[in-house]
Parts: C-alpha cells; structure tokens; sequence
C-alpha cells in the first residue's frame, strides 16, 4: 500500500463535481479553529474565544470512545460553542486512525460527525432546560445519519469540525455537521437524534 501524496490530493479534489458540495458547505462556515491543548480558542463575531469544551463542562465523567473526557484510549473530540445552536471544533488524528492509504478511515470519520453533532444537540437541550427526571441532560442517541465523504481527508494534521441544529423538539433532533480542511469540506453528515425513553 502507498500512501496519497499532496498533489494527488488537489487531481482529486478538482474532480469533485461543485454540486456535490451541501448547502451547509456552500454557507462558508465554520470560522479556522485551532486546537491549543485541552482548550480551544477560536474566533467568533471577531473576538477570541478560550473556554472548556462542553464534553467537559456537562458531562467530565463521560467515558464515550469518541469523545469522554475519561476514555484514556478514545478520541477526546472536543466541541464549543460558536452561536445559538452551533458548534465548531478540532480533530487531530492519531497514525491508527488511518486507512492505510495515509488518509482518515471513514469509519473514524463518522465516529468524529456523530460525537461532534450530539454536542449541538445536548448543548441545545441545556439551554432551553430539558432535563430528565434525574436533573441529568436529556438523553438523546442517534437515531440515524448519512454520510458524504466528499474529499479525501489527510492523515496527521487538525481537522475542523462544525456542527448545527436544523431541526429540534423535545423528541427529535436532526443535525447537519462537517470535517473540513485547508478550507474545504471533506465530509458531511446529516443526522437524526431521538429522546431515549425508557421502555
């Protein structure tokens, strides 16, 4: 196997028709985001922002694979508020979460979308105050989600991450989020969330 190098990247990216582009891409969103330890700091409506992920201000203890704070062996995706029921982030992948082409395997990809997208949902469910009977979060899982790997998605460097709500009850939520890098959207995913109610 070898690996893909940079001017492959560009061949393959020019051959990637503009209608495959999603409307969410088309918005020009999200602003850079960089990765500065266990915080972000990112720019939104023109000041810089520093403040702790919402994986680690709601939920420390979590021990989820794609993004617990706890999980010594997970991916510790981090996601922070950018506006009303949006949020930006970053991703660095490590060398096994590789294809072994030199690019992301997909597989990691979607866990990456799908974490980064149950942020917005949670985030939205804190602010307007729904909580279980246990003063906990709401609990929402995912019901579903497609996936368009648009681009390739390079092995090594930070990835940006941007997640929205674009519909939301106290049962459902579906979500729109996006890996971008060097300016480009690289996948995109579309999900739906629902209310887990015990049965």
């Amino acid at each position: 196997m070898r690996t893909v190098d940079s001017h492959e990247w560009e061949a393959i990216d020019s051959d990637m028709p503009n209608e495959s582009m999603t409307s969410v891409g088309k918005r020009g969103i999200p602003a850079r985001v960089k990765a500065r330890g266990e915080r972000l700091e990112h720019q939104i409506g023109g000041s810089m922002i520093k403040d702790k992920s919402i994986q680690e201000r709601h939920f420390p203890t979590t021990t989820c694979f794609g993004c617990g704070p706890v999980n010594p062996s997970g991916m510790h995706v981090r996601s922070y508020r950018a506006d009303d029921d949006t949020v930006v982030g970053s991703f660095t992948p490590r060398p096994d979460h590789g294809n072994g082409l030199g690019l992301v395997h997909g597989g990691v990809i979607s866990t990456v979308l799908d974490c980064h997208s149950g942020a917005v949902v949670f985030q939205a469910a804190i602010d307007r105050g729904w909580f279980s009977e246990h003063s906990m979060v709401a609990p929402f899982v995912t019901a579903g989600f497609d996936v368009s790997f648009l681009r390739p998605t390079p092995l090594g460097p930070s990835l940006d991450l941007w997640a929205q709500i674009e519909q939301l009850t106290e049962q459902q939520a579906i979500t729109n989020a996006e890996l971008r890098f060097d300016g480009k959207t690289r996948v995109s995913m579309r999900s739906t969330w629902k209310r887990l109610n015990p049965r």
